[in-house]
Protein backbone atom coordinates (compact mmCIF):
# COMPACT_ATOMS: atom_id res chain seq x y z
CA UNK A 1 0.00 0.00 0.00
CA UNK A 2 2.51 2.48 -0.81
CA UNK A 3 2.04 6.02 -2.83
CA UNK A 4 4.03 8.58 -4.58
CA UNK A 5 3.25 12.53 -4.61
CA UNK A 6 5.66 13.94 -7.17
CA UNK A 7 6.09 18.00 -6.74
CA UNK A 8 7.72 20.06 -9.44
CA UNK A 9 10.07 23.07 -8.54
CA UNK A 10 11.35 25.30 -11.01
CA UNK A 11 13.97 27.56 -9.52
CA UNK A 12 13.21 29.19 -13.07
CA UNK A 13 10.45 29.02 -15.66
CA UNK A 14 11.35 28.97 -19.22
CA UNK A 15 8.66 30.63 -21.27
CA UNK A 16 9.59 29.33 -24.79
CA UNK A 17 6.28 30.34 -25.74
CA UNK A 18 6.02 34.37 -25.75
CA UNK A 19 3.53 36.40 -25.54
CA UNK A 20 3.11 40.07 -26.55
CA UNK A 21 -0.27 41.41 -25.21
CA UNK A 22 0.50 44.51 -26.45
CA UNK A 23 0.34 43.39 -30.15
CA UNK A 24 -2.40 43.68 -32.45
CA UNK A 25 -4.90 40.72 -32.92
CA UNK A 26 -5.65 39.50 -36.73
CA UNK A 27 -9.27 39.47 -37.03
CA UNK A 28 -9.69 36.46 -38.29
CA UNK A 29 -8.95 32.50 -36.82
CA UNK A 30 -5.26 31.98 -38.49
CA UNK A 31 -3.52 28.74 -38.86
CA UNK A 32 -0.02 28.84 -37.73
CA UNK A 33 2.85 26.08 -39.23
CA UNK A 34 5.25 25.30 -36.67
CA UNK A 35 9.02 23.71 -37.75
CA UNK A 36 11.54 22.75 -34.84
CA UNK A 37 14.11 25.72 -34.12
CA UNK A 38 16.93 24.50 -36.06
CA UNK A 39 14.93 24.48 -39.55
CA UNK A 40 16.21 26.37 -41.90
CA UNK A 41 14.63 29.88 -42.63
CA UNK A 42 10.62 30.04 -43.62
CA UNK A 43 9.52 31.71 -46.13
CA UNK A 44 5.65 31.21 -46.16
CA UNK A 45 3.24 33.32 -44.25
CA UNK A 46 2.57 32.57 -40.41
CA UNK A 47 5.10 30.00 -40.30
CA UNK A 48 7.57 30.09 -37.98
CA UNK A 49 11.05 27.83 -37.32
CA UNK A 50 10.56 26.61 -32.61
CA UNK A 51 8.28 27.94 -30.33
CA UNK A 52 10.98 31.01 -29.72
CA UNK A 53 10.04 32.76 -32.71
CA UNK A 54 6.13 33.99 -31.99
CA UNK A 55 5.38 37.43 -31.82
CA UNK A 56 1.31 37.55 -31.55
CA UNK A 57 -1.24 36.06 -29.25
CA UNK A 58 -2.85 33.00 -30.63
CA UNK A 59 -6.53 33.70 -30.38
CA UNK A 60 -9.92 31.72 -30.40
CA UNK A 61 -10.41 29.58 -33.00
CA UNK A 62 -6.56 29.34 -34.30
CA UNK A 63 -4.66 26.00 -35.36
CA UNK A 64 -1.43 25.22 -34.88
CA UNK A 65 -0.10 22.77 -37.39
CA UNK A 66 3.27 20.95 -36.25
CA UNK A 67 5.40 19.57 -39.32
CA UNK A 68 8.00 16.76 -38.48
CA UNK A 69 10.11 17.29 -42.32
CA UNK A 70 12.97 18.75 -40.19
CA UNK A 71 13.42 16.44 -37.29
CA UNK A 72 12.19 16.47 -34.02
CA UNK A 73 11.50 19.27 -31.28
CA UNK A 74 14.43 19.77 -28.55
CA UNK A 75 12.71 22.28 -26.76
CA UNK A 76 10.26 22.70 -23.56
CA UNK A 77 6.69 24.20 -24.98
CA UNK A 78 5.36 26.20 -22.04
CA UNK A 79 2.14 27.75 -22.59
CA UNK A 80 1.37 30.53 -20.22
CA UNK A 81 -1.76 32.44 -20.67
CA UNK A 82 -3.10 31.02 -23.42
CA UNK A 83 -7.06 31.48 -23.64
CA UNK A 84 -9.23 29.87 -26.12
CA UNK A 85 -13.23 29.15 -25.59
CA UNK A 86 -15.24 26.59 -25.68
CA UNK A 87 -16.42 27.34 -29.32
CA UNK A 88 -13.20 28.11 -30.25
CA UNK A 89 -10.61 26.30 -28.83
CA UNK A 90 -7.25 27.11 -30.05
CA UNK A 91 -5.42 23.77 -31.19
CA UNK A 92 -2.41 22.42 -31.21
CA UNK A 93 -2.02 19.56 -33.40
CA UNK A 94 0.43 17.36 -36.08
CA UNK A 95 -0.17 18.49 -39.83
CA UNK A 96 -1.65 15.98 -41.78
CA UNK A 97 0.69 13.54 -42.24
CA UNK A 98 3.22 13.84 -39.88
CA UNK A 99 3.88 12.70 -36.62
CA UNK A 100 6.41 15.65 -34.73
CA UNK A 101 8.00 14.61 -31.44
CA UNK A 102 8.83 16.67 -28.80
CA UNK A 103 11.85 15.62 -26.59
CA UNK A 104 11.37 18.00 -23.56
CA UNK A 105 7.72 18.74 -22.00
CA UNK A 106 4.58 20.41 -22.75
CA UNK A 107 3.26 22.24 -20.16
CA UNK A 108 0.45 24.66 -19.74
CA UNK A 109 0.35 27.08 -17.09
CA UNK A 110 -2.64 29.56 -16.14
CA UNK A 111 -4.08 28.46 -20.10
CA UNK A 112 -7.66 27.03 -20.87
CA UNK A 113 -9.81 25.36 -23.62
CA UNK A 114 -6.71 24.38 -25.47
CA UNK A 115 -6.72 20.46 -27.61
CA UNK A 116 -3.60 19.49 -27.77
CA UNK A 117 -2.96 16.45 -30.19
CA UNK A 118 -1.43 13.96 -32.97
CA UNK A 119 1.82 14.37 -30.35
CA UNK A 120 4.42 12.18 -29.31
CA UNK A 121 5.99 13.60 -25.98
CA UNK A 122 9.24 11.99 -25.06
CA UNK A 123 12.67 11.88 -23.10
CA UNK A 124 12.00 14.23 -20.02
CA UNK A 125 13.37 12.34 -17.38
CA UNK A 126 12.82 15.40 -14.33
CA UNK A 127 9.21 15.72 -15.00
CA UNK A 128 6.01 15.15 -16.60
CA UNK A 129 5.88 14.75 -20.11
CA UNK A 130 2.78 16.98 -20.30
CA UNK A 131 1.69 19.15 -17.40
CA UNK A 132 -1.15 20.49 -16.87
CA UNK A 133 -1.17 23.28 -14.05
CA UNK A 134 -1.54 26.54 -12.30
CA UNK A 135 -5.66 27.32 -12.89
CA UNK A 136 -5.09 25.49 -16.68
CA UNK A 137 -8.74 24.09 -16.87
CA UNK A 138 -10.85 22.65 -20.35
CA UNK A 139 -6.81 21.81 -21.38
CA UNK A 140 -7.60 18.23 -23.80
CA UNK A 141 -4.39 15.81 -24.62
CA UNK A 142 -5.62 13.37 -26.85
CA UNK A 143 -4.29 11.05 -29.78
CA UNK A 144 -0.75 11.27 -28.55
CA UNK A 145 1.98 9.21 -27.42
CA UNK A 146 3.54 9.77 -24.39
CA UNK A 147 6.74 8.05 -23.62
CA UNK A 148 9.43 7.69 -22.10
CA UNK A 149 9.37 11.03 -19.46
CA UNK A 150 9.13 10.84 -15.64
CA UNK A 151 5.93 10.87 -15.81
CA UNK A 152 3.40 10.80 -19.25
CA UNK A 153 1.11 13.13 -18.12
CA UNK A 154 0.95 15.11 -14.47
CA UNK A 155 -1.98 17.08 -12.83
CA UNK A 156 -1.02 18.97 -10.33
CA UNK A 157 0.43 22.71 -8.90
CA UNK A 158 -3.09 23.90 -8.46
CA UNK A 159 -4.42 23.27 -11.69
CA UNK A 160 -7.94 23.97 -12.61
CA UNK A 161 -11.13 21.44 -13.57
CA UNK A 162 -12.59 19.81 -16.75
CA UNK A 163 -9.17 18.86 -18.38
CA UNK A 164 -9.63 15.77 -20.50
CA UNK A 165 -6.85 12.97 -21.25
CA UNK A 166 -8.18 10.92 -24.01
CA UNK A 167 -6.93 8.66 -26.38
CA UNK A 168 -3.58 8.29 -25.94
CA UNK A 169 -1.18 6.01 -25.85
CA UNK A 170 1.35 6.51 -22.35
CA UNK A 171 4.07 4.09 -21.77
CA UNK A 172 7.61 3.42 -20.17
CA UNK A 173 7.10 6.30 -17.77
CA UNK A 174 9.70 5.86 -15.14
CA UNK A 175 6.95 6.67 -12.63
CA UNK A 176 3.48 6.78 -13.34
CA UNK A 177 1.78 6.75 -16.57
CA UNK A 178 -0.81 9.58 -15.53
CA UNK A 179 -0.85 11.22 -12.48
CA UNK A 180 -2.76 13.33 -10.81
CA UNK A 181 -1.73 15.12 -7.38
CA UNK A 182 -4.62 16.93 -5.17
CA UNK A 183 -6.03 18.85 -7.94
CA UNK A 184 -9.90 18.27 -6.88
CA UNK A 185 -12.23 19.22 -9.15
CA UNK A 186 -16.24 19.73 -8.58
CA UNK A 187 -19.66 17.86 -9.65
CA UNK A 188 -20.43 18.64 -12.84
CA UNK A 189 -16.64 19.63 -13.36
CA UNK A 190 -14.80 16.83 -13.21
CA UNK A 191 -11.71 15.52 -15.24
CA UNK A 192 -12.01 12.76 -17.75
CA UNK A 193 -9.42 10.40 -18.13
CA UNK A 194 -10.64 8.04 -21.07
CA UNK A 195 -9.40 5.11 -23.81
CA UNK A 196 -6.12 5.89 -23.08
CA UNK A 197 -3.87 2.53 -23.23
CA UNK A 198 -1.69 2.94 -20.03
CA UNK A 199 1.35 0.38 -19.73
CA UNK A 200 4.14 -0.74 -18.67
CA UNK A 201 4.87 2.46 -16.54
CA UNK A 202 7.47 1.43 -13.50
CA UNK A 203 4.62 2.71 -10.66
CA UNK A 204 1.09 2.90 -11.14
CA UNK A 205 -0.76 3.06 -14.30
CA UNK A 206 -3.08 5.94 -13.36
CA UNK A 207 -2.54 7.40 -10.15
CA UNK A 208 -5.37 9.59 -8.64
CA UNK A 209 -4.77 11.78 -5.69
CA UNK A 210 -7.92 14.32 -5.94
CA UNK A 211 -11.62 14.23 -5.44
CA UNK A 212 -14.11 14.08 -8.80
CA UNK A 213 -12.32 12.37 -11.92
CA UNK A 214 -14.13 10.21 -13.94
CA UNK A 215 -11.82 6.96 -15.34
CA UNK A 216 -13.51 5.85 -18.11
CA UNK A 217 -12.96 3.03 -20.80
CA UNK A 218 -9.09 2.46 -20.42
CA UNK A 219 -6.79 -0.24 -20.79
CA UNK A 220 -4.36 -0.67 -18.14
CA UNK A 221 -1.65 -3.20 -18.13
CA UNK A 222 1.99 -4.38 -17.41
CA UNK A 223 2.15 -1.50 -14.88
CA UNK A 224 4.08 -1.66 -11.45
CA UNK A 225 7.24 -3.49 -12.88
CA UNK A 226 9.76 -0.85 -11.59
CA UNK A 227 8.72 -0.31 -7.40
CA UNK A 228 6.81 -2.61 -4.94
CA UNK A 229 2.88 -0.97 -3.98
CA UNK A 230 1.70 -0.70 -7.09
CA UNK A 231 -1.53 -0.77 -9.11
CA UNK A 232 -3.40 -0.43 -12.68
CA UNK A 233 -5.35 2.35 -11.59
CA UNK A 234 -4.90 4.09 -7.86
CA UNK A 235 -7.05 5.88 -5.80
CA UNK A 236 -5.34 7.32 -2.96
CA UNK A 237 -5.26 9.86 -0.31
CA UNK A 238 -1.64 10.85 1.90
CA UNK A 239 -3.61 11.61 5.42
CA UNK A 240 -6.80 11.58 7.27
CA UNK A 241 -6.80 15.70 6.86
CA UNK A 242 -6.47 15.96 3.45
CA UNK A 243 -9.68 15.88 1.26
CA UNK A 244 -9.00 13.77 -1.91
CA UNK A 245 -9.62 10.48 -2.91
CA UNK A 246 -12.99 10.83 -3.00
CA UNK A 247 -16.20 10.85 -5.15
CA UNK A 248 -13.94 9.22 -8.16
CA UNK A 249 -16.00 7.35 -10.93
CA UNK A 250 -13.62 4.18 -12.62
CA UNK A 251 -15.67 2.32 -14.83
CA UNK A 252 -15.48 0.40 -17.99
CA UNK A 253 -11.81 0.02 -18.05
CA UNK A 254 -10.00 -3.33 -19.17
CA UNK A 255 -7.24 -4.08 -16.35
CA UNK A 256 -4.86 -7.25 -16.43
CA UNK A 257 -1.31 -8.17 -15.86
CA UNK A 258 -0.34 -5.71 -13.49
CA UNK A 259 2.78 -6.25 -11.78
CA UNK A 260 3.90 -6.75 -8.37
CA UNK A 261 7.98 -7.14 -7.82
CA UNK A 262 7.53 -8.19 -3.98
CA UNK A 263 4.18 -7.60 -1.56
CA UNK A 264 1.24 -8.27 -1.70
CA UNK A 265 0.07 -5.48 -4.13
CA UNK A 266 -0.42 -5.40 -8.16
CA UNK A 267 -3.67 -4.91 -7.94
CA UNK A 268 -5.75 -4.09 -10.58
CA UNK A 269 -7.74 -1.41 -9.36
CA UNK A 270 -7.10 -0.43 -5.75
CA UNK A 271 -9.06 2.14 -3.44
CA UNK A 272 -6.13 2.61 -1.03
CA UNK A 273 -6.20 4.94 2.58
CA UNK A 274 -8.87 7.01 3.35
CA UNK A 275 -10.57 6.93 0.33
CA UNK A 276 -14.26 7.39 0.74
CA UNK A 277 -17.60 7.86 -1.32
CA UNK A 278 -15.92 6.34 -4.89
CA UNK A 279 -18.06 3.77 -7.68
CA UNK A 280 -16.17 1.39 -9.44
CA UNK A 281 -18.09 -0.09 -11.95
CA UNK A 282 -18.21 -2.26 -15.01
CA UNK A 283 -14.96 -3.01 -15.36
CA UNK A 284 -12.92 -6.40 -16.12
CA UNK A 285 -9.88 -7.44 -14.04
CA UNK A 286 -7.94 -10.26 -14.59
CA UNK A 287 -4.24 -11.66 -14.37
CA UNK A 288 -3.19 -9.22 -11.95
CA UNK A 289 -0.67 -9.77 -9.79
CA UNK A 290 -2.31 -8.53 -6.30
CA UNK A 291 -6.51 -8.02 -6.30
CA UNK A 292 -8.51 -7.31 -9.03
CA UNK A 293 -10.34 -5.17 -7.09
CA UNK A 294 -8.94 -4.25 -3.84
CA UNK A 295 -10.59 -1.65 -1.07
CA UNK A 296 -7.73 -0.59 2.02
CA UNK A 297 -9.10 1.39 4.70
CA UNK A 298 -11.88 2.81 2.58
CA UNK A 299 -16.03 4.11 3.53
CA UNK A 300 -19.15 4.11 1.58
CA UNK A 301 -17.96 3.16 -1.93
CA UNK A 302 -19.95 0.87 -4.17
CA UNK A 303 -18.11 -1.79 -5.96
CA UNK A 304 -20.73 -3.09 -8.77
CA UNK A 305 -21.21 -4.91 -11.73
CA UNK A 306 -17.86 -5.69 -11.88
CA UNK A 307 -15.73 -9.31 -13.47
CA UNK A 308 -13.14 -10.65 -11.80
CA UNK A 309 -10.96 -13.36 -13.01
CA UNK A 310 -7.75 -15.35 -12.21
CA UNK A 311 -5.97 -12.18 -10.03
CA UNK A 312 -3.37 -12.92 -7.49
CA UNK A 313 -0.67 -14.64 -9.91
CA UNK A 314 1.69 -13.59 -7.24
CA UNK A 315 2.24 -15.78 -4.15
CA UNK A 316 1.07 -14.48 -1.40
CA UNK A 317 4.26 -13.12 1.05
CA UNK A 318 4.40 -14.70 4.56
CA UNK A 319 3.33 -11.51 6.38
CA UNK A 320 0.52 -11.05 4.60
CA UNK A 321 -2.58 -12.73 5.69
CA UNK A 322 -4.77 -13.62 2.51
CA UNK A 323 -5.33 -13.29 -1.34
CA UNK A 324 -8.17 -12.66 -2.97
CA UNK A 325 -9.66 -11.75 -6.41
CA UNK A 326 -12.08 -9.10 -4.50
CA UNK A 327 -10.16 -8.20 -1.47
CA UNK A 328 -11.60 -5.82 1.45
CA UNK A 329 -10.16 -5.23 4.15
CA UNK A 330 -8.51 -2.01 6.98
CA UNK A 331 -5.11 -1.13 8.74
CA UNK A 332 -5.04 -2.11 12.72
CA UNK A 333 -4.14 1.07 13.56
CA UNK A 334 -7.02 2.68 11.60
CA UNK A 335 -10.17 0.37 11.46
CA UNK A 336 -12.02 2.11 9.57
CA UNK A 337 -12.95 -0.07 6.38
CA UNK A 338 -17.19 0.28 6.77
CA UNK A 339 -20.23 0.83 4.52
CA UNK A 340 -19.00 -0.30 1.49
CA UNK A 341 -21.31 -2.14 -1.10
CA UNK A 342 -20.14 -5.31 -3.37
CA UNK A 343 -23.17 -5.74 -5.54
CA UNK A 344 -23.84 -7.75 -8.97
CA UNK A 345 -19.85 -8.36 -9.17
CA UNK A 346 -18.92 -12.07 -10.96
CA UNK A 347 -15.74 -13.06 -9.27
CA UNK A 348 -13.64 -16.26 -10.22
CA UNK A 349 -10.07 -17.26 -8.11
CA UNK A 350 -8.22 -19.79 -10.11
CA UNK A 351 -4.66 -19.62 -8.30
CA UNK A 352 -4.62 -22.40 -5.29
CA UNK A 353 -3.36 -19.36 -2.93
CA UNK A 354 -6.11 -17.15 -3.81
CA UNK A 355 -9.63 -16.50 -2.52
CA UNK A 356 -12.30 -15.81 -4.44
CA UNK A 357 -13.89 -12.57 -1.76
CA UNK A 358 -11.53 -11.77 1.23
CA UNK A 359 -13.18 -9.93 4.19
CA UNK A 360 -10.86 -9.47 7.34
CA UNK A 361 -11.67 -9.88 10.83
CA UNK A 362 -11.87 -5.77 11.68
CA UNK A 363 -13.44 -5.24 8.58
CA UNK A 364 -15.97 -7.75 9.10
CA UNK A 365 -17.49 -6.55 12.69
CA UNK A 366 -18.15 -2.92 10.22
CA UNK A 367 -21.62 -2.66 8.39
CA UNK A 368 -21.12 -3.49 4.42
CA UNK A 369 -23.50 -4.69 1.74
CA UNK A 370 -22.59 -8.11 -0.67
CA UNK A 371 -25.73 -8.94 -2.89
CA UNK A 372 -26.13 -10.66 -5.88
CA UNK A 373 -22.96 -11.45 -6.42
CA UNK A 374 -21.20 -14.83 -8.37
CA UNK A 375 -18.40 -16.43 -6.68
CA UNK A 376 -16.42 -19.24 -8.07
CA UNK A 377 -13.02 -21.31 -7.22
CA UNK A 378 -12.01 -23.53 -9.74
CA UNK A 379 -9.35 -25.29 -7.29
CA UNK A 380 -10.47 -25.19 -4.04
CA UNK A 381 -13.48 -25.59 -1.80
CA UNK A 382 -12.91 -22.66 0.54
CA UNK A 383 -13.83 -20.26 -1.82
CA UNK A 384 -13.69 -17.24 0.47
CA UNK A 385 -12.10 -15.61 3.73
CA UNK A 386 -13.96 -14.22 6.66
CA UNK A 387 -12.77 -13.07 9.69
CA UNK A 388 -9.27 -15.09 9.64
CA UNK A 389 -10.60 -18.45 7.69
CA UNK A 390 -11.32 -19.98 4.38
CA UNK A 391 -14.95 -20.93 4.35
CA UNK A 392 -16.91 -22.59 1.76
CA UNK A 393 -20.69 -22.48 2.33
CA UNK A 394 -22.66 -20.23 0.26
CA UNK A 395 -25.91 -20.32 2.93
CA UNK A 396 -23.37 -19.34 5.51
CA UNK A 397 -22.30 -16.55 3.33
CA UNK A 398 -25.81 -15.49 2.66
CA UNK A 399 -26.41 -15.35 6.49
CA UNK A 400 -24.27 -12.96 7.43
CA UNK A 401 -25.88 -9.35 8.06
CA UNK A 402 -26.05 -7.17 4.86
CA UNK A 403 -25.32 -10.70 2.94
CA UNK A 404 -28.14 -11.60 0.45
CA UNK A 405 -29.01 -13.42 -3.03
CA UNK A 406 -24.96 -14.10 -3.65
CA UNK A 407 -24.69 -17.19 -5.25
CA UNK A 408 -21.89 -20.07 -6.02
CA UNK A 409 -21.15 -21.35 -9.79
CA UNK A 410 -18.80 -21.16 -13.01
CA UNK A 411 -19.79 -18.08 -14.85
CA UNK A 412 -19.87 -19.57 -18.00
CA UNK A 413 -17.44 -17.23 -20.18
CA UNK A 414 -17.72 -17.46 -24.04
CA UNK A 415 -14.32 -18.00 -23.76
CA UNK A 416 -12.70 -20.52 -20.87
CA UNK A 417 -9.38 -18.50 -21.06
CA UNK A 418 -10.97 -15.02 -22.11
CA UNK A 419 -9.20 -11.96 -22.72
CA UNK A 420 -10.96 -9.78 -24.24
CA UNK A 421 -13.64 -8.14 -23.11
CA UNK A 422 -16.23 -10.32 -25.69
CA UNK A 423 -14.68 -13.01 -24.32
CA UNK A 424 -16.26 -12.29 -20.98
CA UNK A 425 -19.98 -12.34 -22.45
CA UNK A 426 -22.22 -14.84 -20.69
CA UNK A 427 -23.52 -18.14 -22.21
CA UNK A 428 -27.29 -18.66 -22.14
CA UNK A 429 -26.93 -21.04 -19.34
CA UNK A 430 -24.97 -18.96 -17.22
CA UNK A 431 -25.96 -18.89 -13.81
CA UNK A 432 -25.03 -14.91 -13.45
CA UNK A 433 -27.55 -13.86 -16.44
CA UNK A 434 -30.32 -12.16 -15.18
CA UNK A 435 -29.58 -12.61 -11.71
CA UNK A 436 -28.20 -9.28 -10.81
CA UNK A 437 -29.87 -6.32 -9.11
CA UNK A 438 -31.06 -3.25 -11.53
CA UNK A 439 -29.17 -0.26 -9.68
CA UNK A 440 -29.58 2.87 -11.92
CA UNK A 441 -30.00 3.15 -15.73
CA UNK A 442 -26.35 3.07 -16.92
CA UNK A 443 -24.18 1.19 -19.92
CA UNK A 444 -22.26 -1.92 -19.55
CA UNK A 445 -18.74 -1.89 -20.51
CA UNK A 446 -19.60 -2.89 -24.01
CA UNK A 447 -22.08 -0.09 -24.06
CA UNK A 448 -25.01 -1.68 -23.98
CA UNK A 449 -27.91 0.09 -21.91
CA UNK A 450 -28.90 -1.39 -18.22
CA UNK A 451 -32.69 -1.04 -18.47
CA UNK A 452 -35.03 -1.08 -15.61
CA UNK A 453 -38.09 -3.11 -17.49
CA UNK A 454 -35.83 -6.55 -16.72
CA UNK A 455 -32.61 -7.76 -14.75
CA UNK A 456 -29.67 -7.14 -15.44
CA UNK A 457 -26.60 -9.77 -15.63
CA UNK A 458 -23.87 -9.96 -13.28
CA UNK A 459 -20.61 -8.95 -14.06
CA UNK A 460 -19.21 -6.64 -16.69
CA UNK A 461 -20.88 -7.82 -20.02
CA UNK A 462 -24.71 -7.13 -20.41
CA UNK A 463 -24.77 -9.02 -24.08
CA UNK A 464 -25.02 -12.98 -24.12
CA UNK A 465 -23.56 -15.00 -26.50
CA UNK A 466 -25.50 -16.86 -28.54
Amino acid sequence: MKAFVIRYNYLKTLFVLIIFLGCALPAEAATYHVYPKNSVAIEEKNSIAGFTGWKVLPKPGDVIFLFDNKGPYKEDVIVFGLHGTAEKPIKIKAAPGNQPVIEGNIAFFNSSHIILEGLTVTGNKNAGGVQIRQNSHNIVIKNSIIKDNMVGVWIGDKAGMQNQIIGNTIYDNAVFGIAVDQVNCEAGKETLIAKNRVYKNDNHGISIIANYYIVEANEVFRNGKGVIGTSGIHVFSPSATQNVGKHNVIRHNIVYENIEIEGPDGNGIQLDHWCDRNEVYYNISFNNDGAGINVYDGCENRIYNNTLVSNGRRPMPPSWPAKADLWIGTDSTRNRTRKNEVINNIVVADNTNTYAFHVDRLTSERPMIVENNLFYHRTREDFYFWKDRGEKNIKKLNNLTGFKNNFFGDPQFQAPTPRTITDFMLKKTSPAVKRGQYLKPQRDILGNDISSEKSPNIGAVELVSP
